[in-house]
């Protein structure tokens, strides 16, 4: 097996890749599910992982993520923390990496506008 089967996985541009800008009010996330390849319901959440997990952390420094994967979870889920100590459950047992990044944007992606905003302040300042 090659050491460079993964690199590309390390560069900028890669890691600057995700559009998914989380609000503010999103303090942490954690992602469970169930070791072992055998595990059918899990398949979507590992690939969600493996492509999209480095790239949504990347944009999103200040949102701990943490993993977790056993063999006694009954179902693979995301856990989204919010700062008012709201906290949301969301299934992800047998979708694909792609809607689990999707559903993901809808629970925790700031508004297109305050992105574009921010970012037209910061070119304006010369930042």
């Amino acid at each position: 097996m090659s050491k460079m089967r993964y690199a590309f996985r390390r560069t900028l541009e890669y890691l600057d890749r995700s559009e998914l800008r989380m609000r503010d009010s999103v303090k942490a996330i954690s992602i469970t599910y169930k070791s072992g390849s055998s595990e059918v319901g899990s398949r979507g959440i590992r690939r969600f992982i493996s492509e999209h997990l480095s790239p949504v952390m990347f944009k999103n420094p200040r949102v701990q993520v943490v993993t977790d994967r056993s063999i006694t979870v009954e179902f693979p889920r995301i856990d989204i923390y919010y700062a008012d100590g709201e906290k949301v459950m969301m299934d992800v047992e047998f979708k694909e990496a792609k809607k689990i990044l999707e559903d993901l944007a809808l629970l925790t992606q700031k508004h297109k506008s305050a992105v574009n905003l921010r970012t037209d302040y910061q070119f304006l300042r010369g930042n």
